[in-house]
C-alpha cells in the first residue's frame, strides 16, 4: 500500500514538473530564443571503415568487418549508419552486409544560465541511447549484445525513440523521459524505457549523481523498466576518476558497480588508435582497426581573408560490450556557437583529437562485500562496458565569395 500511494505521488509530481517545465520553457523560449541546432547551412560528413581481430594464446581470428558513416544534413537533422560485413560472430566471411545501426535524428538544444532542454528523437535501428550527453550512471548503461550474431533474440531498439531533458542548472536537479514506438523484433507497442528526476552534484573533490523513477532494467532483452533508485559517489583526482555505484529496482537483484574514468596519456590515445579492449567472453585481446577514413562536404584547410564565425564542439563515442563488439556510434553535442540565422559563403574546417579510452565500467548483480569470497563472487558475476572517445570540433568560416 504504501509503495502504491508512493507511485501515484510520484506520477502526480512528475506530471506536474513536466507541465511546468514545458510552461517555463515555452516562455523563456518567446523571450530569448536561446535555441540552437547542431548542424551546418550545407551538408557534410564523416566516414570510416575498420576490421576487427580477435587474438589470444590459442587462436587469432578477423571478424566485424565494418563501415560507419555519420552525415549532418541540415541543422538539427542527422544521419548515422554502422554496417558490418556479415552477421556472423568470429568470421569475415562471406560477405553480405547488414545494419548494425541505422537511424536518423533531430536534436535541439535550449541553454541558458539557469536552465538547460534537450531533445532528441531517432528513427530507425538503435543501438545507443545515452542523451543529451552521457552522465556517470550513464556509463553502466547496459549495451545491446550479440545475441542476434548466435541466433537468439533480437539486440538493439527498432522504432521510434523520442528522449527529452530537463535540468535546472544552479542545483543540478531535472527530469528525464525515454520512450520508444516498436517498430521491429515482432513489436508494435510503445514502452517507457526510462523516466525519472535525478540530481547531479559536485561536492568538492566528489560527485555525487541519483535516479528515482522508472529505470531502464539490465537483463536482456532490453526495453523494459521497473521502479527504483541508483545512486553514484565518485572522486576525481590528477584528471583520473573513481566512483562506486549501487542501483535497486523493483523485481531484480541488487547491482553495485565501480568506473575508472582515465586521463588523457599515451597509454589512453595508443589504445584508442586501435580501438583495443582485453574481453574474457571469449577471453582474448580485441583491436577494431581502422584503415580508411574522411570526410565530405568539409574544406582541408581556412581559406585566406576567411573570417571565423562558431563552432560545434563533439565527443565521438564507441561503446565495447564485454565480448569486444563494438556495434554503435555516436556523435555528441558538447557545445554549438554557430550563429541561428543562414550563413552565406562558409567552410567548414575539422580539427579532430586522438581516439582515447575513456574509461572502463563493471557492474554486477552482487551486493554482498563480508569476505574474500564475495569479492570472487562480484568478479565473476561482473559486466560492463569500456567506452572510447574522440573530441572533434567543426570551425566555421565566412568567405567575401564563394569558393570555385
Amino acid at each position: 500500500m504504501i509503495v502504491w500511494h508512493f507511485r501515484v505521488i510520484f506520477i502526480k509530481f512528475i506530471k506536474n514538473t513536466v507541465r511546468g517545465g514545458l510552461i517555463l520553457i515555452t516562455w523563456h523560449t518567446l523571450c530569448y530564443g536561446n535555441w540552437t541546432f547542431p548542424g551546418f547551412d550545407r551538408p557534410l560528413g564523416f566516414w570510416e571503415t575498420s576490421v576487427g581481430v580477435h587474438a589470444w594464446s590459442d587462436h587469432i581470428v578477423g571478424r566485424n568487418l565494418q563501415f560507419r558513416h555519420t552525415a549532418y544534413l541540415h541543422p538539427g537533422l542527422r544521419l548515422f549508419t554502422t554496417i558490418r560485413g556479415n552477421k556472423k560472430f568470429d568470421e569475415l566471411a562471406p560477405l553480405s552486409p547488414q545494419f548494425d545501426e541505422q537511424f536518423i535524428e533531430h536534436l535541439g538544444f535550449y541553454r541558458s544560465d539557469q536552465h538547460l532542454f534537450a531533445y532528441g528523437i531517432k528513427g530507425g535501428k538503435i543501438r545507443y541511447l545515452r542523451f543529451p550527453y552521457p552522465d556517470r550512471i550513464s556509463m553502466f548503461d547496459q549495451v545491446p549484445g550479440t545475441e542476434d550474431l548466435r541466433n537468439r533474440h533480437q539486440t538493439g531498439y527498432a522504432g521510434i525513440v523520442g528522449i527529452w531533458e530537463y535540468e535546472y542548472r544552479p542545483v543540478g536537479i531535472g527530469h528525464h523521459l525515454t520512450t520508444i514506438q516498436w517498430m521491429g523484433n515482432n513489436r508494435r507497442d510503445t514502452s517507457v524505457l526510462e523516466n525519472y528526476l535525478f540530481i547531479r552534484r559536485p561536492l568538492g573533490p566528489l560527485f555525487w549523481e541519483s535516479r528515482l523513477g522508472r529505470l531502464a532494467v539490465r537483463p536482456e532483452p532490453l526495453g523494459k523498466s521497473e521502479w527504483g533508485h541508483v545512486s553514484y559517489l565518485g572522486i576525481r583526482k590528477w584528471r583520473y576518476e573513481i566512483g562506486f555505484l549501487i542501483e535497486n529496482l523493483e523485481n531484480n537483484p541488487i547491482y553495485t558497480g565501480v568506473m575508472v574514468q582515465f586521463a588523457l596519456s599515451p597509454f589512453t590515445k595508443a589504445f584508442g588508435a586501435v580501438h583495443f579492449d582485453y574481453t574474457r567472453s571469449p577471453e582474448g585481446a580485441v583491436m577494431q582497426i581502422p584503415f580508411w577514413k574522411g570526410y565530405w562536404g568539409v574544406a582541408n584547410i581556412v581559406p585566406n581573408s576567411a573570417t571565423y564565425i562558431g563552432e560545434l564542439k563533439t565527443e565521438r563515442s564507441v561503446t565495447y560490450w564485454q565480448n569486444g563488439q563494438g556495434r554503435n556510434f555516436y556523435e555528441h553535442t558538447v557545445s554549438n556557437t554557430i550563429p541561428h540565422a543562414k550563413q552565406k559563403n562558409t567552410v567548414v574546417v575539422v580539427e579532430e583529437g586522438p581516439w582515447h579510452l575513456k574509461l572502463e565500467s563493471l557492474v554486477s548483480p552482487h551486493s554482498s562485500f563480508r569476505n574474500w569470497n564475495d569479492l570472487t563472487e562480484w568478479e565473476r558475476k561482473r559486466q560492463g562496458p569500456a567506452q572510447l572517445a574522440q573530441h572533434v570540433t567543426y570551425k566555421v568560416y565566412q568567405i567575401a565569395s564563394p569558393l570555385k
